[in-house]
C-alpha cells in the first residue's frame, strides 16, 4: 500500500502543537491560558468585570490573585473553557504558587522544576490538588 504524502495545513499544525502543549507538565509563564485563568480569578476576588481589569500584565494579575487568595485562602474553580486551556504544569504552577504565596508564578519544564522555582516548604502544601491527583 502506498501512502500519499500531503501537506499539513497551518490549522492542522496549530491543532497538533496545541495538543502537545496541553500534554505538558511544564509552565512557561504567563501564557494566554494562564492569563485567562488569572483574569477570571481577579474578577471573582475583586468583583470587577474582565473589561475593567483588562490591560494588566501577567505579573500584575498574579499579584492581584495572590492578594485575593490571601484574604479568602481558597482557590477558585475555573470555568471549563478556561481550565481546558491550561496544561497540567500550568494548573500545578498556579495552585502551588498561591499556596506558597510566591511573588511570581512558578515556572519550569516539569513539575519538579516548577516546585523548585516556588521555593516552598513541603509542610505548607497539605491539600494541594491538581485535577484528580493529590500532590
Amino acid at each position: 500500500m502506498l501512502y500519499r504524502s500531503r501537506e499539513i495545513t497551518e490549522i492542522e499544525l496549530d491543532r497538533e502543537t496545541e495538543k502537545f502543549r496541553l500534554s505538558s507538565l511544564g509552565c512557561e509563564g504567563y501564557t494566554v491560558g494562564v492569563c485567562a485563568a488569572l483574569l477570571f480569578m481577579v474578577s471573582v476576588y475583586t468583583g470587577k468585570t474582565p473589561q475593567e481589569i483588562g490591560g494588566l500584565s501577567g505579573q500584575q494579575l498574579w499579584e492581584l490573585v495572590g492578594a485575593g487568595f490571601k484574604t479568602k485562602l481558597k482557590i477558585l474553580d475555573l470555568p471549563k473553557p478556561v481550565d481546558d486551556y491550561l496544561c497540567t504544569g500550568e494548573q500545578f504552577a498556579i495552585r502551588l504558587g498561591l499556596y506558597a504565596f510566591s511573588k511570581t508564578l512558578p515556572t519550569g519544564g516539569c513539575l519538579g522544576e516548577i516546585f523548585d522555582s516556588a521555593e516552598v516548604d513541603i509542610a505548607k502544601l497539605n491539600g494541594l490538588v491538581v485535577g484528580d491527583s493529590a500532590i
